[in-house]
């Protein structure tokens, strides 16, 4: 920790609303909607933090495990989809929710107050995608352009280099057994 490699980081408690005051969504039970909101809110902070550290974020989670040499084919894809591709919004480097997603540092702020203007109404990665209509789509426009748009700026890195493996969530009794189909190791 003193090199400065590892920091800890820890949101006041005031940077959550009142957890039991949260409207409920999708028709699932408070306990869901709190630990989504909270992982929302926590996604958001720490994308705030990080996003003056370093030239890109990415964003994984502490149970999955990775292609050896992800760095490099990571640094590598995004140089050549910022030459051919300037507008690029996310890399995806897995088909699984909000895991292995890289953003310019430059464009965390924007999208981490989306999350914050929208963090008690859906999960994270459907509000990466709303992220990406607001962005790109045009509402007078086929949804077939829409989703062509969406596509031009999250573009999808395969093989998957990230795969999750933990089971348990946080989430009290969910089982996560989703696995990434494009992953090799």
């Amino acid at each position: 920790m003193e090199s400065g490699l590892l920091e800890i980081v820890v949101p006041p408690a005031s940077f959550y609303p009142n957890m039991q005051s949260l409207p409920l969504t999708f028709g699932d039970p408070v306990e869901r909607v709190q630990w989504r909101t909270k992982q929302n809110l926590d996604y958001a902070f720490m994308m705030l933090y990080a996003s003056q550290k370093a030239r890109y974020y990415l964003q994984i989670e502490d149970d999955v495990i990775s292609t050896p040499g992800f760095p490099s084919r990571i640094l590598t894809f995004a140089e050549q989809k910022s030459m051919s591709n300037p507008n690029w919004i996310c890399l995806e480097f897995s088909a699984l929710g909000f895991i292995g997603k890289l953003f310019r540092s430059s464009d965390v702020p924007t999208l981490a107050n989306f999350f914050l203007m929208f963090y008690k109404d859906k999960p994270i990665d459907w509000l990466l995608d709303h992220f990406y209509f607001v962005k790109v789509c045009n509402p007078e426009k086929d949804m077939k352009i829409c989703k062509k748009e969406k596509d031009s700026v999250s573009i999808r890195y395969k093989p998957s280099l990230f795969q999750h493996v933990g089971q348990h969530s946080s989430l009290r009794g969910k089982i996560q057994k989703l696995k990434d189909k494009d992953f090799k190791k």
